[in-house]
């Protein structure tokens, strides 16, 4: 079930019928009840779920607005989990509700959304958000309201946060340690000893490129950083000093969009363009196939779909994914099913902690999100949280590809090496 914030909704988490007879008869009808219902569903059933009528969630995204498009696949990634897990029972015998609320690309909007969806509407979890640019914000409201938060969109952290920080909120997608684990033993074993770095001069990227220069040193290549502005044209030059010293791969960091933007200036080099999360798109995808530029990712398992390795953790998460989806993604763009990927993956984490916690309360899920009894496998990978990460994703199952003459290839070995 799905519906869009804005109606009346009640002050707390939705009572059953159940729950409203036993408050009002007593504790002879309480006995009664609860024996039958301990019997009937057996030993294995958890009775606190019997006083929901739904298990509520809230969904914020950008549903109108400059980024209504990656907004909207959230969404759809989102319904579609639900409405699979109603499809087959719900969890503890209760049906799960998706509540959306649109956040018009507005912190403002953020805001008010998410403090509605707690406090009206009684939802158990938040999702959201659909930019890296409102992740704090959103972070803000789930800790002053102490409700668990499974974000959709992430900042890429790299150092240690403060526990203040990550104590209600958990995360579903790439981070930038993990993706830098997962390209850099791959491009070990094809052969590259020698990087480019192509780094902003605008925060948060120019200390992000400090963290990634010093752990591509860690794994013992040799680094060459170069710097570029954001508002700039072309990275031309940085790409010819960089190349004249021997590199064979350039990492790029940058806003999304980035990516796109700058692959023309590749064209005619032979270093391929490593991309990090976030800077994959259909046109940096075109772009780089016009001029002839090898762009290496590491792509989450949807993205491959049913080219995914049938050996791989996740092939059967993709498999149900692209049944429930249907023909709606065939139409998206890489950068949509990502998202639909993250809002898909984001329910079931959600909904699978709820399992695990025997009912549908704050305190347990997020207890429950931090303490899994088993990894969540996903479409976009496979996460285990814990207490000192709470984006915890294994970074050797993640699917490092090259991408040339149009489709996504296995890294080449001996590329080489200098």
């Amino acid at each position: 079930m799905t519906r869009l914030s804005g109606g009346q909704g009640p002050e707390s988490p939705v009572w059953s019928r159940w729950g409203r007879a036993l408050a009002q008869k007593g504790r002879p009808v309480l006995l009664l009840a609860l024996t039958l219902l301990i019997f009937s569903y057996g030993p294995g059933w958890s009775w606190a779920a019997a006083f929901y009528d739904t298990i509520l969630l809230g969904g914020l995204w950008d549903l109108s607005g400059p980024h209504a498009r990656l907004g909207k696949a959230y969404f759809r990634g989102a319904r579609q989990a639900v409405d699979y897990i109603n499809d087959g029972g719900g969890v503890l015998y209760t049906p799960a509700e998706l509540v959306a609320g649109d956040t018009k690309g507005k912190g403002v909007y953020l805001i008010s959304r998410a403090v509605r969806l707690i406090e009206k509407e009684g939802v158990v979890a938040l999702l959201g958000p659909s930019r890296e640019e409102l992740v704090q914000q959103l972070k803000g409201v789930a800790e002053l309201h102490k409700v668990p938060l499974v974000l959709t969109a992430g900042v890429m952290p790299l150092l240690r946060r403060e526990r203040w920080e990550r104590s209600w909120s958990f995360g579903c997608y790439m981070d930038l340690r993990t993706w830098s684990r997962a390209v850099f033993r791959e491009l070990r074993r094809s052969g590259v000893r020698r990087l480019g770095l192509l780094v902003p001069r605008e925060e948060p990227w120019s200390s992000a490129g400090l963290w990634l220069r010093g752990y591509a040193v860690e794994q013992l290549f040799k680094i060459h950083v170069e710097r570029y502005g954001i508002a700039d044209a072309d990275v031309v030059y940085q790409l010819e000093q960089m190349e004249r010293d021997g590199d064979r791969a350039v990492v790029v960091l940058g806003p999304r969009g980035a990516g796109a933007r700058l692959a023309a200036s590749f064209r005619g080099s032979s270093m391929a363009m490593v991309v990090t999360p976030g800077v994959v798109s259909d046109r940096l995808l075109a772009i780089a196939s016009v001029a002839g530029t090898e762009v290496i990712a590491a792509l989450p398992p949807l993205v491959l779909g049913d080219s995914v390795p049938p050996t791989h953790p996740c092939a059967s998460a993709v498999m149900a994914f692209q049944r429930a989806m249907g023909g709606e993604l065939r139409s998206m763009s890489i950068e949509e099913r990502m998202a639909a990927g993250r809002g898909w993956d984001s329910v079931f984490m959600l909904l699978k902690a709820v399992r695990e916690a025997g009912a549908p309360t704050r305190e347990r899920v997020r207890n429950a999100l931090e303490y899994p009894r088993s990894p969540y496998y996903g479409v976009s990978g496979i996460f285990s949280p814990n207490r000192s990460s709470h984006t915890h994703q294994i970074s050797r199952w993640l699917l490092v590809r090259a991408w040339r003459n149009g489709k996504w290839r296995s890294l080449q070995p001996n590329r080489g090496a200098r």
